[in-house]
């Protein structure tokens, strides 16, 4: 598996599990992973993946999405897709004193 970041976004790509061993999570595992370096050390980056066509809702699971057709890549259907930034806003409040509203928010 490799990460390429070209400044605006990261690449994942090259996710190989020996075909043996397609159905052991091993495939999940790498790419969890993958994302958690990439919230890590590039937080605010997409991440684009050029997924083969029939790994669109494995890819779908970690929160991508299909930005592409599918089309051929070496004889392959493929599609790009995306998993783009989140970001969670927490918002508190509390009556302080009658007619007095506290707010704070929190982007996490």
């Amino acid at each position: 598996m490799r990460l390429i970041s070209d400044g605006d976004s990261i690449h994942l790509g090259r996710v190989v599990v020996p075909k043996a061993h397609r159905k052991d999570g091993y495939g999940r595992d790498l790419v969890q992973t993958a994302l958690d370096y990439c919230k890590e050390h590039f937080p605010n980056l997409p991440v684009h993946a050029q997924a083969q066509s029939y790994l669109q809702n494995f890819y779908a699971s970690f929160g991508f999405e299909p930005i592409s057709d599918v089309y051929l890549e070496d004889g392959i259907p493929h599609l790009d897709m995306i998993k783009k930034v989140t970001t969670t806003v927490v918002a508190f409040f509390s009556i302080c004193e009658p007619n007095f509203l506290q707010m704070a928010f929190f982007v996490l």
